[in-house]
């Protein structure tokens, strides 16, 4: 059985070209638009997310609240994230 990932960006464009690779791997993706929708996606006693792939910049909820908020449950507390940053040009 393959470990589910969670990716989670704004940018549609990011979120296929990486759930494509990380599937390519193996892995099960799973995608949410923002944080708010991460949350909830986490907090699905049908998902069992082993990783969280996370851009900064989001609206609603970004990525350091994100991260915050899921680091709270016990369940979660140890979950590892890698958080993406991009720039854009002039940035």
């Amino acid at each position: 059985m393959s470990q589910t990932i969670l990716v989670v960006d704004r940018s549609a464009t990011i979120v296929n070209f990486v759930s494509f690779c990380l599937r390519h791997e193996g892995y099960k993706v799973i995608t949410a638009r923002d944080g708010k929708e991460a949350v909830e996606r986490i907090r699905n006693p049908e998902t069992d997310v082993a990783l969280v792939v996370t851009a900064l910049n989001m609206p609603n909820l970004d990525g350091y609240s994100l991260i915050e908020t899921v680091r709270q449950r016990e369940k979660h507390k140890n979950m590892p994230m890698w958080e993406r940053v991009s720039y854009t040009q002039g940035s």
